[in-house]
C-alpha cells in the first residue's frame, strides 16, 4: 500500500464520460439473490454523460442539480466526507464485489476542490492508493479514517498538508467480508465524538486492536458500531437489520439508518436489538426485536408481479436503500429542514420521509420523493451537506443493480454532483483557522455543517491541549442559556467534548432540562470512556457513582417524559448486573410504557441478565410490573436455563398470581420452554394444578393438563390418550397430545406409535416423533408404510430416514429394489447421506447416485455448456408453467417465490431472476457467499441421528434448527457434537437432476414477472447418475 499526494488541474467540462456496469456496493444481495430486480433493470436506458444526466433530473421547483466533477477523474466513488475547508474526500473502490489480494489493490482516496467558486472541482489530489476493498472514510483528529475490511486504519496528517506522515496505521481489525457489501461503511462523527458506521448482517466481525486475543475482541454480524477517537474504546452501538448503508442524526442528537429488503428506517438507541433479515441476535435471551419506526414502505406488493413494480414505482422505487442525510444546512426552504433523504437504488430516486416524535421515539412518514434522476444507472450511495449548505452526492453510476458480477465491471464511471437552491453560491471557508470563540459561536450557526465541524476541531483543540483556558465554561455557559433548545444541545456536546460537562453539571442539567437534555444527560453520565472506574470484567462495564445511580432511580420512579425513560433503559443495558434492579423495577412500573415501540423490549435487555442472576429476586420485579412483557420473557428465560430451582420459583409465582399477564399467557410461556422427559412436579404445583382444573378458561385448564401429563400425572397422561386415538377429535388437540406424550416419554404412546402412521391426519407428526426414537421397527413401519403417505408427507419420512446410518441402510435397500423411487431422493437427502460419514453407505450411494463430481473442477464447464444451450433454439418454445412446476419439485422446499415455497433459504420473488449469468453462477457455486443467516450446522444427537439445518435459536438448554422439513427443538445434553458448514444449504449440482426440457422450463419460469398457472403436477426428477 502507498500513499503519494498528486495534483491534477481541470475543469470539470473537460471530464471524459465514459461508464459501463459495475456491481453497486450498497444493494443487498446473498448467495442466489437480492434486491428486486426491476423493470427498469430489465430494459436499461441509454447512458448519459454527466452532464446529462444532471440536466434530466426531477427536481422541486427552485432547485437545481450541477456536475462537480465526474470520470475520468473521479471513478467507483464508494464514500466520502466534506472537511473544514469544504474540500470533498472521495474514496474509490475498483476491487468491488472482491478484494484483490496483498500488494494489488488500486483503490485511492481523492480530495476534490473548487477553487474559483464555480461549483466545478478545479484541483484533484491524490490522497492516497494502492488500498483494497475501502467502503468508508471520515476526516478528523490528525488524519483520515477508512475502511479497508479488514482493517480501520488511519492515516496521519497532522499538518494537513494532504500528505500521509507515515504509513497507514492499523488502529482496528478483525473486520469481517464475507459479503463486501456487507462491511464496515457510512463513516460519521456523532454528537458525542464518536466515530460512527454501518455493518450488514452477512458478514462477520471479531474487531479488536492489532492483536487481540479472539476471546478479547468484539462480535459483530449486523448494526451499528462507534469508535473513540481518543480513548480507541470501540463497541456495537446498536445490533441488527440487513444491509445498513446510511447514517445521520437529527437537531436532538438521534440516530437514524437506512437499509435494505427489510423495511428501510430505524431509529438507533444505544444497546438497541434491531430486525434482522437473518440470523441470531448474538445477545442470548433477546426474544423480540425493534421494528421500523417507518409507517409505510417504499415498494408495494409481495410478489414483484408487474402489478407490484407499478405499485413500487408510485410509492419509491424499490426496498433498497443507501445514504442518509437530515437536511440542516439552512440554504434551503424551511420545510425541508429535518427531512430524510435516502437513496432508492432500484427507483434511481431521492426518497423523503419526516420524522414525527411519537412516544418515547418518532414516526417515519412518507413525503414525496426529492429527486427522480430519470436516468436508471444513477446510484447516489452518499451524502452531505456543505459549507454553503446545500447537498452534495456521489454518484456510483451503474446500470447492474446487483453485485457479485465482476465478470461485467468497467471501472471507467463515477459523478459527484451539487443539489442547490436558488442562486446559492458555493463557500471558500477554513474552520481551522477560527479561533475557540468563533467555533463556539458556531454551534449556533443555520448550517450545522458548520456546529458539526467547529464540535470536531474544539475536540481535537481540547486533545491536543490546545485551548483557550475559558472555552470550556463558555460553552458551557451557552448550553445553558440559549434560547433554542438545539443550539444549547449542540453546546451541551461541544462542552462534554472539551471537558466543559462534569458530574455535577450532569447532574444539574438532569434536575432542571428540557426532556431531551435530560435524556442527554444521562447517557454523557452513563458514557463508557477513560476517567471512571472500570469493572474488572472483560466488558469493561463503568461503576456509576452511587450519587448518579441514585438520581437515575429517581427519574426512573417519577420523570413524566418517555423519552427520559427510553435514556435510563438503554443506559442501564450497558451497567453492572448488580447496579441495574432498582432502576429497572422502577422502570416497569410505568404501564403507560406498555405499547411504546421500544421501551419495553430496551427494558427486557437490560433485565434479562437479572434472571440469570437471582430467579426469585427477577420474579418479584416480574410481579411488581405493569408492562406484560416482561412476565411472558422471564418465566421463558427462567424455565429454559434456571434448572430445578428455576422451575420451583416460577411455579411459586404462578402460585401467588400476581403479575400483568393471565393463567393462559404464564401457562404457554412455562409449558412452551419445558425440558423433555417426565419429570417430577416441583413443590407446590399440587395447588396450582388444583386451582387452575377449576378454572372458567377452557385453555388454562387443557395447559394446565399437559404440565400434568409431563410431571408424570397418570390421570392427565390417560386423558391425552383418549384424545390421541380419538379420529373424530379435532386434529390440532390430537397433535398437540402427541407432543406432550412423546415429550414427556410416555411409554404407552411411544410403543403405538407406529400404528398412528396410518392415520392421515397425525402421520407427519408420528414421522418426526419416531424420528427422536430409534426403537426396534420404527424404520421399518416408515418404509412399509411410505407408499400411502401423502405427497407432502413423503419429503418428511425421507429426512427421518436419512438421519441415522441404520435407517439410511433400510432406505437404500428398498431403493435399490425399486419399491422407492429415486425421484424422491433429492440433492440435499443425498448430502443427508454422505454426513453420516460410513463408507458402506458412501459406496451403495455412489451405486445408486452416481460419483459426486467436485464442483472446482466442473463448473465452468457446466456453466458454458448450460448458457449454450439456454442460448440455442429449441425445438418447442419453454414452458414457464412447466417450468413452475419444476420449481415446486427442487426449488419450493427451501425457496418461496410468489408466495409459494419455504422459508429455509432467501426470498426468490425480488432476485435478479432474468440474468441468466447471475443464476448460473449461484446455482452451480452457491457457496460462493453464504450469509451468516444462512449457515449450515450438521448436528450429532447421542441417539446417533445426524440433523441437518440452520440454527434458528438457542438457549442454554436447546437448540432450534430450520430443517428442509420444518422446525427441529433438540434438547442440548443430547447434542454430541456441532459441525459448522462451509457450504450452502443449497445442494451443488442442482440441475444435474434434469434434462434439458425441464432446465428450459425452469428458467423461464424464473424470467416471469408474476405467478403463473401449473398446468403440470410436478414432474417426477431422477437424480442423474
Amino acid at each position: 500500500m502507498r500513499a503519494i499526494r498528486l495534483y491534477i488541474s481541470e475543469t470539470a467540462h473537460h471530464l471524459a464520460n465514459e461508464w459501463q456496469s459495475v456491481a453497486c456496493c450498497a444493494v443487498y444481495l446473498w448467495g442466489m439473490v437480492g434486491s428486486a430486480a426491476t423493470a427498469h433493470a430489465d430494459q436499461p436506458a441509454a447512458e448519459m454523460t454527466a452532464a446529462q444526466a444532471s440536466a434530466a433530473m426531477t427536481l422541486p421547483i427552485g432547485f437545481r442539480c450541477d456536475v462537480v466533477a465526474a470520470e475520468p477523474l473521479v471513478r467507483q466513488p464508494v464514500a466520502m466526507t466534506i472537511d473544514e475547508r469544504g474540500r470533498i474526500w472521495v474514496a474509490e473502490n475498483y476491487s468491488y464485489p472482491h478484494k484483490r489480494g496483498p500488494g494489488k489493490g488500486t483503490d485511492r482516496i481523492l480530495i476534490f476542490e473548487d477553487i474559483d467558486g464555480d461549483v466545478k472541482a478545479d484541483r484533484m489530489t491524490v490522497f492516497a492508493e494502492g488500498l483494497d476493498m475501502v467502503t468508508g472514510l471520515e476526516v478528523g483528529h490528525g488524519g483520515i479514517w477508512v475502511g479497508q475490511a479488514p482493517e480501520l486504519l488511519f492515516f496521519p496528517d497532522a499538518n494537513r498538508d494532504d500528505r500521509p506522515d507515515g504509513p497507514a496505521q492499523v488502529v482496528l481489525d478483525g473486520w469481517g467480508f464475507q459479503d463486501t457489501h456487507e462491511t464496515l461503511n457510512s463513516f460519521i462523527w456523532g454528537p458525542d465524538g464518536w466515530l460512527y458506521g454501518c455493518h450488514g448482517v452477512f458478514s462477520q466481525s471479531h474487531v479488536g486492536p492489532p492483536n487481540t486475543p479472539n476471546q478479547n475482541r468484539v462480535f459483530m454480524d449486523g448494526g451499528i458500531w462507534r469508535f473513540h477517537p481518543v480513548t480507541r474504546h470501540f463497541e456495537v452501538m446498536a445490533e441488527g437489520t440487513s444491509n445498513p448503508w446510511g447514517l445521520d442524526f437529527d437537531s436532538r442528537g438521534e440516530g437514524f439508518l437506512t437499509c435494505c429488503v427489510i423495511p428501510h428506517l430505524f431509529h438507533v438507541i444505544h444497546h438497541g436489538r434491531y430486525q434482522r433479515q437473518a440470523g441470531q441476535h448474538p445477545a442470548p435471551f433477546t426474544y423480540g426485536d425493534i421494528q421500523t419506526i417507518a409507517n409505510h414502505r417504499h415498494w408495494g406488493g409481495d410478489t414483484w408481479d408487474n402489478d407490484d413494480l407499478e405499485k413500487s414505482d408510485r410509492v419509491g422505487g424499490g426496498h433498497a436503500h443507501s445514504g442518509a442525510l437530515l437536511y440542516a444546512g439552512g440554504g434551503w426552504p424551511s420545510e425541508y429542514r429535518g427531512r430524510l433523504l435516502m437513496n432508492n437504488i432500484h427507483g434511481a430516486r431521492l426518497n423523503c420521509d419526516t420524522l414525527r416524535r411519537k412516544g418515547s421515539g418518532y414516526e417515519g412518514n412518507s413525503a414525496p420523493d426529492f429527486c427522480r434522476t430519470n436516468d436508471v444507472r444513477s446510484q447516489m450511495i452518499a451524502l452531505r451537506t456543505g459549507p454553503d449548505g446545500q447537498l452534495y452526492a456521489i454518484d456510483w453510476y451503474d446500470a447492474v443493480q446487483c453485485h457479485q458480477q465482476a465478470n461485467a465491471v468497467d471501472r471507467s464511471n463515477g459523478r459527484i454532483y451539487r443539489i442547490s437552491h436558488g442562486e446559492a453560491k458555493p463557500v471558500r471557508v477554513n474552520l481551522m483557522d477560527w479561533t475557540d470563540a468563533q467555533l463556539a459561536d458556531a454551534q449556533s450557526h443555520d448550517n450545522d455543517w458548520y456546529a458539526r465541524t467547529a464540535r470536531r476541531i474544539l475536540h481535537e483543540r481540547a486533545t491536543a491541549q490546545r485551548l483557550e483556558p475559558e472555552t470550556a465554561d463558555a460553552i458551557w455557559s451557552l448550553a445553558r442559556s440559549l434560547p433554542s433548545e438545539s443550539n444549547r444541545l449542540r453546546c451541551l456536546w461541544a462542552a462534554h467534548l472539551i471537558g466543559g460537562t462534569s458530574q455535577e453539571r450532569l447532574l444539574e442539567l438532569l434536575a432542571t432540562g428540557t426532556s431531551t437534555e435530560r435524556s442527554w444527560a444521562i447517557r454523557l453520565l452513563a458514557e463508557p470512556l477513560a476517567g471512571r472506574s472500570w469493572h474488572a470484567a472483560q466488558d469493561r462495564r463503568p461503576v456509576l457513582p452511587t450519587a448518579v445511580m441514585d438520581r437515575f432511580v429517581a427519574h426512573a420512579i417519577s420523570d413524566p417524559a418517555a423519552e427520559v425513560r427510553l435514556a435510563l433503559a438503554a443506559e442501564a443495558c450497558g451497567m453492572l448486573a448488580e447496579q441495574r434492579w432498582d432502576l429497572v423495577r422502577a422502570l416497569w412500573q410505568h404501564g403507560e410504557d406498555a405499547s411504546d415501540h421500544q421501551i419495553p423490549l430496551m427494558l427486557w435487555y437490560a433485565t434479562a441478565p437479572l434472571g440469570q442472576t437471582d430467579a426469585v429476586r427477577a420474579l418479584e420485579i416480574v410481579a411488581g410490573s405493569k408492562i406484560a412483557i416482561v412476565e411472558r420473557f422471564m418465566i421463558r428465560l427462567i424455565t429454559s436455563t434456571g434448572g430445578p430451582a428455576g422451575l420451583e420459583a416460577v411455579v411459586a409465582h404462578l402460585n401467588r398470581g400476581h403479575g400483568p399477564t393471565d393463567d393462559a399467557t404464564r401457562l404457554t410461556e412455562l409449558l412452551g420452554t419445558m425440558p423433555t422427559g417426565a419429570a417430577a412436579a416441583p413443590p407446590g404445583w399440587q395447588e396450582v394444578s388444583r386451582r387452575f382444573a377449576k378454572a372458567l378458561d377452557p385453555k388454562v385448564r387443557e395447559l394446565s393438563l399437559r404440565m400434568d401429563a409431563l410431571f408424570a400425572n397418570t390421570a392427565a397422561i390417560d386423558a391425552l390418550r383418549i384424545v390421541l386415538f380419538d379420529r373424530t377429535a379435532d386434529t390440532t388437540a390430537r397433535r398437540t397430545a402427541l407432543e406432550t406424550l412423546v415429550s414427556g416419554k410416555d411409554p404407552a404412546t411411544l410403543n403405538t406409535l407406529p400404528d398412528l402412521l396410518a392415520d392421515p391426519a397425525i402421520e407427519s407428526a408420528a414421522i418426526t416423533a419416531l424420528a427422536t426414537l430409534d426403537t426396534p421397527g420404527s424404520a421399518t413401519a416408515i418404509l412399509e408404510n411410505y407408499a400411502a403417505f401423502q405427497a407432502s408427507v413423503k419429503p418428511v419420512a425421507i429426512a427421518a430416514l436419512v438421519s441415522r446410518k441404520a435407517w439410511a441402510a433400510g432406505l437404500l435397500d428398498t431403493i435399490a429394489a425399486e419399491k422407492i423411487s429415486r425421484s424422491d431422493i433429492t440433492a440435499e437427502n443425498i448430502r443427508g447421506l454422505r454426513a453420516l460419514n460410513d463408507p458402506s453407505l458412501t459406496k451403495r450411494i455412489e451405486q445408486l447416485f452416481g460419483i459426486e463430481r467436485k464442483i472446482a473442477e466442473t463448473r465452468a464447464k457446466k456453466i458454458t455448456a448450460v448458457s449454450k444451450m439456454l442460448s440455442s433454439a429449441p425445438s418447442d418454445p419453454p414452458d414457464s408453467q412447466r417450468g413452475r412446476s419444476v420449481f415446486i419439485k427442487i426449488c419450493a422446499q427451501c425457496h418461496k417465490m410468489y408466495g409459494e415455497g419455504g422459508v429455509i433459504g432467501p426470498e426468490l420473488t425480488g432476485s435478479n431472476r432474468r440474468n441468466q449469468t447471475y443464476l448460473l453462477e449461484n446455482i452451480y457455486d452457491p457457496s460462493a457467499v453464504v450469509g451468516a443467516g444462512y449457515v449450515l450446522q450438521q448436528i450429532l444427537i447421542a441417539d446417533g441421528r445426524v440433523v441437518t439445518g440452520i440454527i434458528k435459536a438457542q438457549t442454554p438448554d436447546r437448540i432450534t434448527l430450520e430443517t428442509t422439513t420444518g422446525l427441529s427443538v433438540l434438547e442440548r445434553k443430547e447434542v454430541e457434537n456441532i459441525e459448522t458448514s462451509t457450504v450452502s444449504m443449497m445442494p451443488d449440482g442442482l440441475l444435474d437432476q434434469l434434462c434439458e426440457d425441464e432446465i428450459r422450463n425452469l428458467f423461464a419460469f424464473l424470467a416471469t414477472s408474476q405467478q403463473v398457472p401449473m398446468t403440470a403436477q410436478p414432474a417426477a426428477v431422477p437424480v442423474s447418475p
